[in-house]
């Protein structure tokens, strides 16, 4: 089973466009959430990398629902993703390169 899709910004800008429905989970460490907050995702909720699993299984409706997880650089998002999809969700997309390259691309 491989779902896992790296998206770039452009990807996620023409999701956020086209408002597709997708739970976005901020994986960021808690300062930077909290110093650098991503407000143009207004829907993403913030959690700690312990709790994602535990999130994803308690908010989302069917495996096939698509989720989306962003972090600082990309790796732990492209982790969690790699977890979720083997626990049978279908859908797991995570931002390639964090919220580093986002700053860059999109902020």
């Amino acid at each position: 089973m491989d779902s896992i899709h790296a998206l770039s910004w452009f990807q996620v800008e023409n999701l956020l466009l086209n408002n597709v429905n997708f739970l976005l989970l901020d994986l960021r460490v808690k300062k930077s959430r909290q110093d650098e907050p991503i407000n143009f995702f207004k829907k993403a909720l913030s959690v700690d990398e312990s709790e994602v699993l535990t999130k994803v299984r308690e908010l989302l409706p069917h495996v096939a629902h698509p989720v989306l997880l962003i972090c600082d650089n990309g790796k732990q998002s492209a982790l969690k993703a790699e977890e979720l999809n083997s626990m049978g969700f279908l859908n797991v997309y995570f931002f390639l390169g964090g919220y580093e390259v986002l700053k860059q691309e999109a902020l």
